[in-house]
């Protein structure tokens, strides 16, 4: 009697544990459900506040057929003072797409590789909130430039030559009137205002530009850069759209001028000067091209500008509450891809916890595939591929270097070292092969990669080279699983607008847990990738020993 009171205490106890699961797992869903239903009501969309617009801008760019795939560089809309964009979305059959963490310019570009050879069509969509009001201030204060900057924006190229015998003589003429530096702007702009505006193509040099003494809004605007320039006046072209009520928008083309450590716009065509309307939309600094193509070529381009209303990213309040710590639409688009990618972390440990409790899939580590699959997307390829072989080759063959003494401390440490001088001789000898990389590959998880090679010696020591092999080919595969998941960006911005769905997420690493079937490895069919039982691999060790 009493050895039957014992026997069933276990199997009450579980049945207990069992439905206390089944129960938080209730209460989470009950949470996620009405945690979405107070957002939807808190954050209900309604009446714009007063003169506050929304714009749909759609970027559309047909490609033609090359001898080698189509290379885009999509160049998505800057937030200005009174512009901000809180939506975007890329419609991309035959294309994939991928962010880059380049410089600080360039980290928010997009670029666009075509599957194929043929003519492809790609549409980038961007929802603006044009307010009445600025958002942010802080965009008024003063920068300084640096060395490398200033430079930049004094540098000579083949549409300017600033040392040409027109632009020297338009320049000593400015000087002749106006000799004082700081009001030297002020000349060049009176100036080129006065040059009659062409309807032709532009001419893109601006010696035949004051030769000709005609031009378009983009060369009268190019001879301002290229005179500022050439009087020590930091300079720059702006290429982008003005917002405003027109079925076919074009690109139009102004300057800023960095004067007293902040930049200042003039647009010669309209007449602005210091200051521009707040419905001027900056896509490009710098450079002609709004669209810019590494390979391939475009056959057109079209823009569209349409007005919406009640989008369910703005509502009327604008008042600053607690509340809105909840709200993440107020964040700028940079901010919120970014915490759309945190977003869809989980759910890439949420598939390698099925491949282990259900399918029967030995990994390295939780984390470590999903982790992987990042550094996949947003470092270089190459980089990482070679990185990841290198590390592997070291984590297979090296284990012979290390005395089988040293404790596990000094081990992490050595490894962490050897992987940090192979990751520098890895993009080293990349860029000596003129191989593409860039500064991304410190994205690679290296201590991830640290830890996945100690993981491996460990498994060696326990299980043997076999299972430790086996172990690190499935953890590639459950990588390459996770990674459509981390480039699934539409789903990210749906947790990003509904994060209390994660709620169910954590339900579903409950409902995991509570399963003790037999795994999906086991059956007949596919038993043989399983590993061999623990007891078993005990016990042929015991015998192999005796």
């Amino acid at each position: 009697m009493t050895g039957n009171m014992v026997s069933n205490k276990p199997v009450k106890q579980n049945l207990k544990t069992k439905h206390q699961i089944f129960w938080l797992i209730s209460i989470l869903l009950l949470i996620s459900i009405a945690s979405i239903i107070a957002r939807v009501l808190i954050f209900s969309p309604e009446k714009l506040a007063a003169d506050d617009q929304l714009w749909r801008l759609t970027i559309q760019v047909e490609t033609t057929k090359t001898d080698e795939p189509a290379r885009l560089k999509i160049n998505p809309p800057f937030d200005t003072r009174y512009i901000r964009t809180i939506e975007r979305n890329i419609s991309h059959p035959g294309f994939k797409i991928k962010n880059t963490t380049t410089e600080k310019n360039s980290r928010r570009s997009i670029y666009a590789i075509a599957n194929t050879k043929q003519a492809l069509v790609i549409s980038a969509d961007f929802l603006l909130h044009k307010s009445s009001t600025p958002f942010n201030l802080t965009t008024t204060k003063t920068t300084e430039l640096s060395t490398e900057q200033r430079a930049s924006y004094l540098s000579d190229d083949e549409n300017f030559e600033i040392f040409s015998y027109a632009i020297q003589k338009q320049l000593n003429q400015i000087k002749s009137q106006q000799p004082i530096q700081e009001l030297m702007t002020k000349e060049i702009y009176s100036r080129l205002k006065k040059i009659p505006v062409s309807t032709k193509a532009s001419v893109y040099n601006v010696s035949k530009i004051l030769t000709l003494n005609k031009a378009t809004t983009l060369d009268r605007s190019l001879a301002m850069v290229a005179l500022c320039r050439a009087a020590g006046i930091p300079a720059r072209l702006v290429s982008g759209l003005i917002i405003k009520q027109n079925n076919n928008p074009t690109p139009h083309y102004w300057v800023q001028v960095y004067e007293n450590s902040q930049w200042n716009a003039y647009d010669i065509h309209y007449g602005y000067e210091l200051n521009i309307p707040n419905n001027y939309l900056p896509l490009r600094y710098n450079n002609t091209e709004i669209m810019e193509t590494l390979t391939g070529k475009i056959k057109d381009i079209k823009y569209g500008l349409t007005p919406e209303f009640n989008h369910p990213f703005l509502n009327s309040s604008q008042k600053k509450s607690v509340i809105n710590i909840f709200d993440f639409s107020r964040l700028s688009i940079d901010d919120r891809n970014q915490m759309a990618l945190l977003l869809l972390l989980p759910l890439g440990a949420l598939v390698t916890a099925l491949f282990r409790h259900l399918i029967g899939i030995s990994s390295y580590g939780v984390f470590t595939p999903t982790l992987l699959a990042l550094a996949i997307v947003y470092a270089d390829l190459i980089t990482t591929l070679i990185v990841f072989i290198v590390v592997s080759s070291l984590a297979i063959g090296g284990r012979s270097f290390f005395p089988s003494a040293i404790t596990r401390t000094p081990r992490l440490s050595i490894i962490f070292t050897l992987i940090a001088l192979i990751m520098a001789f890895s993009v080293s000898t990349l860029s000596y092969l003129g191989f593409s990389q860039n500064d991304s590959v410190i994205l690679l998880p290296i201590i991830i990669l640290t830890s996945l090679v100690d993981r491996f010696y460990r498994t060696i020591e326990e299980s043997g080279i076999t299972i430790a092999i086996r172990r690190l080919i499935w953890t590639i595969i459950i990588t390459l699983t996770c990674l459509p998941i981390i480039q699934f960006e539409t789903l990210g911005h749906l947790l990003l607008q509904y994060p209390e769905a994660h709620f169910t997420t954590l339900a579903l690493f409950l409902l995991v847990s509570t399963y003790k079937g037999k795994h999906f490895i086991n059956l007949p069919l596919i038993k043989f990738l399983a590993e061999p039982d623990p007891k078993k691999r005990n016990k042929e060790k015991s015998d192999s020993d005796i």
